[in-house]
């Protein structure tokens, strides 16, 4: 987790109950990571990027660099970093070695870009009123457009799984659209059941999807013209995000977290809960470790 106050908090995601594992206090208002093999890496409202190790707890300092610039969202592919930077494009980031992360490239054709995520050697990018942008990685240093969805409502989440992509976008709901050709991605179908899509995330055919005051959707899209939602956790007063592994879900609202069980979806279980030091603005999930970005 990141912690307005606490910095890094990092939980044993394990069933059934998660814990807290161990801590790192020099991040500032937590708002984005991503995990890469045994490193964690963060942005902060500082301006800062840091590389965490968390091969060990607590987690240790591996490196950092000041950005100067709000990264809103963190995506790894290819020994480099995607930080989305709103207004001020993609900055790109070599973290092959993560002890001293340099600044590689930006990209500035996407210009509110809330959320970046990698599937295969793409980088897709939901960049609000322009909609789902994509980009090559083929050179990871360099990402080059090239293909671009646009939706009737602002893009606020994607991500993608083999050849599909999936977008929420508000009241505009969960699109789902072909990416076999990333030149020339075509809409594929739409679910009636998501009316306030705040995040998304897929695991193995099932997309979870954070919406709103509704709840947090799961949605069977193994038929992806005609979606059919398979069940429904009403446990959070508000979904505002979710994160995915195997048919573990986590969700929060404000500062409560909560891990469900999704293996039965017409009756998803809650697990346990976290009640988090501070607002909860992004999550990650592995097989035994979850992370929070938090912050006021």
């Amino acid at each position: 987790m990141l912690d307005a106050n606490h910095g890094l908090l990092v939980l044993d995601a394990a069933l059934p109950n998660p814990g807290l594992q161990g801590t790192y206090d020099r991040v500032v208002h937590g708002l984005a990571l991503d995990l890469a093999s045994s490193t964690m890496f963060v942005t902060d409202g500082s301006g800062l990027f840091s590389a965490l190790d968390v091969s060990g707890l607590p987690p240790t300092l591996a490196g950092s660099i000041r950005l100067g610039r709000y990264g809103q969202a963190v995506a790894v592919y290819g020994g480099h970093a995607y930080v989305a930077t709103e207004d001020a494009g993609i900055l790109v980031l070599d973290v092959g070695n993560p002890a001293s992360p340099v600044e590689a490239h930006t990209n500035t054709w996407a210009h509110a870009a809330s959320d970046l995520a990698v599937s295969g050697t793409h980088l897709y990018v939901a960049d609000g009123p322009a909609g789902l942008k994509i980009l090559s990685l083929a050179s990871p240093a360099a990402p080059a457009p090239v293909g671009q969805l646009q939706l009737a409502a602002a893009a606020v989440q994607a991500c993608a799984e083999s050849n599909t992509a999936y977008v929420v976008a508000g009241e505009g709901g969960l699109r789902i659209f072909d990416i076999t050709d990333v030149t020339t991605p075509t809409f594929l179908g739409s679910c009636a059941c998501v009316s306030n899509g705040c995040g998304v995330a897929v695991s193995a055919g099932m997309v979870a999807v954070a919406d709103g005051q509704f709840g947090v959707k799961l949605v069977d899209v193994t038929a992806p013209a005609s979606p059919p939602p398979l069940g429904v956790y009403t446990g959070l007063p508000f979904a505002a995000c979710v994160a995915t592994h195997g048919t573990m879900v986590l969700a929060c609202h404000g500062t409560d977290v909560h891990l469900i069980d999704a293996s039965s979806p017409a009756a998803p279980a809650l697990l346990d809960t976290w009640s988090a030091p501070a607002f909860v603005h992004a999550l990650a999930l592995s097989s035994s470790r979850a992370g929070v970005a938090m912050g006021n």
